[in-house]
């Protein structure tokens, strides 16, 4: 798709940005079917075919999830002659408001977080770390408001890492009600709270009508682009524009700029250290990479092992091979310097996707610190 000709330009170069393509920042580029209901769709619109090949059927109802999908069926089937559509009773998706409303609940969340810790009088000191873990506090820990609070990925990390945990802090009413809990285990843990170094001026802009007109202007074009996108015999084309306008206003795309910022300002107060961060392929890893810009050493941990029919692990031919052998990362999909795997089945995926060999670690499940722990102990 960031290949896909639009128009004289390619999607990825409509989304182009100083820092590379925004197409990464995108829900739809995971290709999960947890992430959003594209995939699901999709995997709903080929078993349909299926079925209506097996029969001649007479007439055939379909309970419609989005008016997308009627088109792609009026259009493309020929037969059976007659469809019982039930529509969506839901209003058109208006993008101006989907963004606006978005964008307020973003900026919102940040200035109460931000208003939380500075009436708990938080002051974060990092001038001498050269170390840091990338984590969501309190989403991505386990026991989070106690003592025993630790970050799932990095279970077992061992307390000579002297590292510093750079977190974005999710749930803002959390942050308010376990206020005293959390600012005890952020002391603890050596927390820095991103959004506390967000510069005003970046989170102020999504709010632009500049910034607001070129993502009208890119939703715009990708409606009126005429492409024809196969998808088992079908023309999805009209499915995947909604699905990528809809990414394009989604508090994912909104939240991913604000922590590009909170790392950019981070990087110029450190310029030299190194991030580790857990990598699922997901926006969120490269808002992370585009905020760094190279300008750290990183570390992406794989910490699931690997399957095979898990689309968001599955690449296009060039999507690993281009940024490691062209260097061009900036229309291509970033990843981090080196990797840590929990599976040699992942290490060989990824090779066989074109990362170097000699670039990969295995290390064992870090998830399962407390099950070691506990058969140790019997």
């Amino acid at each position: 798709l960031p290949e896909m000709q639009i128009g004289d330009v390619t999607l990825a170069q409509l989304l182009d940005s100083p820092r590379g393509t925004r197409w990464w920042f995108t829900e739809i580029c995971e290709k999960s079917g947890w992430r959003t209901p594209f995939i699901n769709l999709l995997y709903q619109l080929a078993l349909i075919r299926v079925a209506m090949g097996q029969e001649n059927y007479d007439e055939v109802w379909l309970n419609v999830a989005t008016p997308y999908i009627t088109s792609i069926f009026l259009r493309d089937l020929s037969s059976p002659k007659f469809f019982s559509l039930v529509q969506p009773t839901e209003s058109r998706f208006n993008v101006a408001w989907r963004y606006l409303s978005n964008a307020i609940s973003i900026v919102g969340a940040m200035a109460m977080v931000r208003l939380v810790l500075f009436i708990m009088g938080w002051r974060a000191q990092y001038e001498d770390a050269r170390l840091f873990f990338f984590s969501v506090y309190p989403h991505w820990w386990t026991r989070a408001m106690s003592q025993e609070a630790t970050d799932r990925f990095f279970a077992t990390m061992p307390d000579s890492m002297r590292g510093r945990f750079l977190v974005w802090l999710s749930h803002p009413r959390e942050v308010w009600k376990w206020r005293h809990d959390m600012i005890q285990v952020m002391y603890r843990k050596q927390m820095i709270p991103l959004q506390t170094i967000v510069r005003w001026r970046d989170a102020l802009r999504l709010f632009n009508p500049l910034y607001m007109l070129e993502l009208w202007r890119a939703s715009v074009t990708i409606c009126q682009q005429k492409k024809t996108i196969d998808f088992v015999g079908l023309d999805v084309s009209s499915l995947v524009g909604d699905e990528l306008i809809k990414s394009l206003v989604s508090k994912e795309w909104l939240n991913n700029c604000l922590l590009t910022s909170a790392i950019d300002e981070m990087v110029s107060r450190i310029p030299e250290a190194m991030l580790v961060y857990r990598d699922e392929f997901q926006p969120l890893e490269s808002a992370l990479l585009f905020g760094l810009n190279r300008r750290w050493r990183t570390v992406g941990f794989y910490h699931a092992p690997f399957i095979k029919n898990f689309t968001a692990y599955q690449f296009t031919e060039s999507e690993m091979s281009n940024w490691i052998n062209r260097g061009d990362w900036h229309l291509d999909r970033p990843l981090p310097d080196r990797i840590i795997a929990v599976a040699e089945v992942m290490r060989e995926h990824l090779v066989a996707q074109g990362y170097p060999k000699d670039r990969i670690v295995l290390c064992g499940p870090q998830r399962q610190g407390e099950l070691e722990s506990y058969m140790r102990s019997r």
